[in-house]
């Protein structure tokens, strides 16, 4: 009886063991699956940690070294590092506005920096009977005037010794031009369209060696507000350019990838159309005017184009370089 009751309890213990090896069998694979997890998990979130604190502090360096000129460069230059802000306008509105007789005007660029409105007016006349002309970014208080036979010979001479350093800041494929262009309001349409034939938009009329190209109104949607006064910061422009625009149903906002903290010494505004572009010229042009006198600036010569003015303005409007 002994024997057998041991038995037993042998085969109960067994058995027992037996359903015990099984379930810790099951657990085992299970426990390893959820250690696996948590250890993916805890490595992910390790990554996404350091890769937030690398890019914080990429972003961080990148703003300090936006935000301050250094002092070495100052020293050398003693000039403002150049820095376009860009912005975009989207209209609140299902319908957008529509100027009368957009289709009758046309943009013409690269003008000699001395041309007057009746000379234009002249050139253009043969396409059609002409209403108004604007001539845009003419500074006749810089220009010295025609230069003699000597000067001219001086200077080209000098353009020779420097050409290599005057196509550093252009591509040797990209087109000279001038700052000066103008805005053509044709009596008809039919003016208008001859004044955008196809030969006139490619190769451009030439006037006193300069060839001056004729441009769709629909291809410029752009404003430049240039010269802008220093210690003005995006987040401000951004501001104010926006309070200006709300009142027309128009949102500014500036374009992604853009630092608000940085300064900009100029600003591009991209427009859904030509039409929306010209009902805000004048709108940006008061909002300039108010910075200017907010910042106090003696010197402010904030401007707005249509067109961006070439790196070498300066020195064409003084006649240190030109076409001649």
């Amino acid at each position: 009886m002994a024997l057998d009751f041991e038995n037993s309890q042998i085969t109960k213990f067994t058995n027992e063991w037996d359903m015990l090896r099984e379930r810790f069998a099951k657990i085992i694979p299970e426990f390893q699956l959820a250690h696996k997890k948590k250890q993916s998990q805890d490595k992910f979130d390790k990554d996404r940690e350091a890769t937030a604190a690398r890019v914080t502090n990429e972003i961080r360096a990148e703003l300090e070294q936006e935000t301050k000129i250094g002092d070495e460069t100052t020293k050398v230059t003693n000039k403002r590092r150049q820095f376009m802000a860009r912005f975009d306008v989207m209209m609140l509105t299902d319908t957008l506005p529509s100027v009368p007789h957009s289709d009758r005007m046309i943009f013409v660029d690269n003008l000699p920096i001395d041309i007057s409105e009746m000379e234009l007016f002249e050139v253009y006349t043969p396409c059609g009977p002409i209403q108004s002309i604007s001539i845009f970014n003419q500074r006749q208080h810089l220009d010295p005037g025609k230069l003699s036979v000597a000067q001219l010979q001086e200077r080209r001479k000098k353009m020779r010794r420097n050409r290599i350093s005057q196509l550093t800041n252009r591509k040797r494929w990209q087109r000279r031009k001038t700052p000066l262009y103008a805005c053509i309001t044709f009596a008809t349409v039919e003016g208008a369209q001859k004044a955008l034939m196809p030969e006139l938009q490619l190769f451009g009329m030439i006037f006193r060696k300069h060839d001056m190209r004729s441009l769709k109104v629909s291809a410029l949607n752009k404003l430049y507000v240039e010269n802008l006064p220093k210690g003005l910061h995006s987040s401000e422009l951004e501001y104010q350019l926006a309070k200006s625009l709300k009142e027309h149903d128009m949102y500014l906002s500036l374009r992604l990838g853009q630092h608000k903290k940085t300064e900009p010494t100029s600003c591009e505004i991209l427009f859904p159309s030509f039409d929306v572009a010209f009902l805000s010229y004048d709108m940006v042009n008061e909002s300039m005017a108010s910075l200017c006198e907010y910042y106090e600036s003696e010197n402010c010569d904030t401007v707005v184009n249509w067109i961006q003015t070439p790196i070498d303005a300066m020195k064409q409007w003084t006649r240190e370089v030109g076409f001649d």
